[in-house]
């Protein structure tokens, strides 16, 4: 309940910090997100008192599977592949990762995908079709279909709203 609590805090901080305007504004967003990460991370592998075996093995999986995804976001995208690279099935690591976090392991994956978009798109001047790339999405059009359908809203506008967001 803690960890929901504090991801509460720091998305509030975030929604805050972006209403601001100021030289600082991105450099504090970016800090904000990192730390709204890392307390994800560490929730994701927090361990409580007299966990039984199983369980601990279950955190141990989703917490390996969480850092290969930090580690490849950018180039891995397949359930399978990142089974593959834990020597497990994908199937047992899709139970395992749904049982423990209630997501699936694709939903985090596209999750995370999402989370490394906005941040590319908040914090550099790179063009969308070079983020898309860059992201190893096989077009722009592609990425531009996948950001819209998980936001409601296309890159270039989430860009804008993100960078001239009214308020004071």
């Amino acid at each position: 309940m803690k960890l929901l609590t504090e991801v509460q805090l720091l998305v509030r901080r975030i929604e805050e910090e972006h209403r601001r305007y100021g030289p600082d504004r991105s450099l504090a967003l970016e800090a904000l997100f990192q730390l709204l990460l890392l307390s994800v991370y560490r929730g994701l592998s927090d361990e409580p008192e007299a966990v039984p075996a199983r369980t601990d093995r279950r955190q141990i999986l989703v917490q390996r599977f969480q850092e290969l995804l930090d580690q490849h976001i950018q180039a891995v995208r397949s359930v399978a592949t990142f089974a593959a690279m834990m020597a497990v099935t994908p199937t047992h690591l899709s139970r395992t990762v749904k049982a423990v976090t209630g997501c699936t392991a694709g939903g985090i994956i596209q999750d995370r995908m999402l989370l490394e978009a906005k941040r590319q798109l908040v914090f550099s001047d790179h063009q969308i079709a070079e983020i898309a790339y860059a992201l190893d999405f096989s077009s722009p059009s592609y990425f531009s279909r996948f950001f819209t359908a998980r936001t409601g809203e296309t890159p270039a506008r989430f860009r804008r709203r993100a960078r001239h967001a009214p308020g004071g």
